[in-house]
């Protein structure tokens, strides 16, 4: 063919794809009806301009460079003998590309939850497209040097500024109807008192005699217009703005509330391991006490008596601190008695009064309605928080605890001190009580206070969920719900 060298010599491949054709050609059309009911100082084909570009992906931007140029082709053609062939062109083929090269620039901008973007957008459109229109009608039609001025750059800059922002709100919540309706509250509401006052604009056309010709100015208007323009520019930059740290702050709750329920599920999932370990324990005590009963039986029916007896004694021993250890890992008493019987009658209660320095525990309340994983969950506190003040600081301890009922949540105050009250806990002391209760009490709502010679905790739960995550978790096989000298 003809022009076959094109694409042999220059390698240009051109594909006009149906859609972007008919997308060329409805641009077009409606340019051309929204600069027939526009004027200099509201100039619709801006914001629609704008507003062809944030719908359609920059791979479509070339067919509406086209259709743009199309009109501007057929509608200026008649005026080529009075204001020359370059002004023709040059003038109808720089303003799309210019405006779409301002878009472009702001794309990563607009990826963010902030639509502050788009007065930027509307300001640079404006004053760009006002500049190209009066610089290139100065530069290419030396006989109309005379209709160029400031005052007529402002007017032109103000009617795009204004077309823009008639148009391209309402793209941009289009853009965003898949976000939240909380999160869009502020910016829409923002968005439709703004179109609301530049709507007044609209009465502008009906009351003015020449539209959509070079010249066709209202003075009275325009002063109202400015007014408009600086009044919805502000209530868009509100919308905005509340918008955006609204969603900042939607976002981060729900980062709050995932990392919440993550880290409560990694100590459900601890304590889970640990029952399990015990169950272990359990059964490996009972091997044990079988094959030693066996060996005793053995040795005493062949007559010697002492050795077995020796031999149960030792066993006694070492199954004692076997059962000691295990309930160490997993404190069975919770699961039938609660939380201060464990306290009170296990192995931890034993292990706190051979120190000598930890008073026993004062409890208040029934923890039997809290749910097993806060009841757990207050256990290994109150064994951590113990550990820490006799690590850390001398002298005795007191421990306390009561049980809260407030509203639709339930919980526990923890509260260990040094029994001293002149006493005041080491920094470091309550640097490391932060790290080990911080994520217990960040898991059930709660919140650690280092105060004077005392460390307070509080743990929470919404009351009637807990039945609900105990019947849905995994379990092992159930521990005898004895003391904890047997299995």
């Amino acid at each position: 063919m003809a022009f076959d060298w094109l694409s042999r010599d220059i390698h240009l491949h051109v594909r006009l794809h149906p859609g972007g054709v008919l997308l060329a050609l409805s641009y077009a059309v409606a340019f051309w009806a929204a600069r027939n009911v526009s004027v200099d100082q509201l100039y619709l084909p801006a914001g629609l301009r704008v507003a062809a570009l944030l719908l359609c992906p920059p791979r479509y931007w070339v067919y509406l460079i086209a259709g743009e140029y199309a009109f501007f082709a057929l509608a200026r053609y008649p005026l080529i003998p009075q204001y020359g062939l370059a002004w023709a062109v040059v003038a109808s083929a720089s303003l799309m590309p210019a405006v779409a090269g301002i878009v472009h620039t702001h794309r990563r901008w607009m990826a963010s939850s902030n639509d502050t973007w788009l007065l930027s957008v509307a300001l640079l459109a404006a004053i760009v497209v006002t500049a190209l229109n009066q610089g290139l009608a100065y530069l290419l039609m030396p006989t109309q040097h005379v209709a160029v001025s400031w005052e007529g750059a402002a007017r032109y800059a103000v009617g795009d500024y204004l077309g823009i922002l008639l148009i391209a709100p309402l793209v941009v919540m289009w853009r965003r109807r898949r976000m939240a309706a909380e999160s869009m509250r502020g910016w829409t509401l923002a968005a439709v008192v703004s179109l609301v006052v530049i709507g007044v604009n609209l009465m502008v056309l009906l009351r003015m005699d020449s539209t959509g010709l070079p010249g066709s100015h209202d003075p009275a208007a325009f002063t109202a217009q400015q007014i408009l323009a600086a009044t919805g520019t502000v209530l868009l930059l509100l919308g905005a703005t509340t918008s955006h740290y609204y969603h900042r702050f939607r976002q981060n709750e729900w980062l709050g509330r995932r990392a919440i329920a993550m880290t409560r599920t990694t100590l459900v999932a601890g304590e889970q391991d640990r029952r399990e370990r015990a169950w272990y324990l359990r059964n490996v005590g009972d091997d044990i006490d079988r094959s030693l009963q066996k060996i005793a039986n053995t040795l005493t029916a062949k007559g010697q008596e002492g050795l077995a007896l020796e031999l149960q004694r030792l066993h006694a021993a070492q199954s004692g601190a076997l059962r000691v250890q295990a309930n160490l890992v997993y404190p069975v008493e919770i699961e039938s008695a609660g939380l201060y019987v464990a306290l009170r009658a296990g192995a931890i209660a034993d292990a706190w009064a051979q120190t000598d320095r930890v008073l026993p525990a004062h409890l208040m309340g029934d923890p039997c309605d809290l749910g097993l994983d806060l009841q757990l969950a207050a256990f290994r506190s109150m064994a951590d928080v113990v550990a820490v003040l006799l690590t850390a600081e001398k002298g005795s301890l007191r421990l306390r605890a009561r049980t809260i009922q407030r509203g639709g949540q339930q919980g526990i105050v923890v509260i260990a001190g040094l029994l001293d009250p002149h006493r005041t806990l080491a920094p470091g002391t309550v640097e490391l009580a932060r790290q080990a209760l911080g994520a217990r009490a960040l898991a059930y709502q709660g919140n650690v206070q280092c105060r004077g010679n005392r460390i307070r905790l509080v743990l929470r739960e919404t009351r009637g969920c807990q039945a609900e995550r105990h019947a849905s978790a995994p379990r092992t096989p159930a521990l005898p719900r004895s003391n904890v000298s047997f299995f």
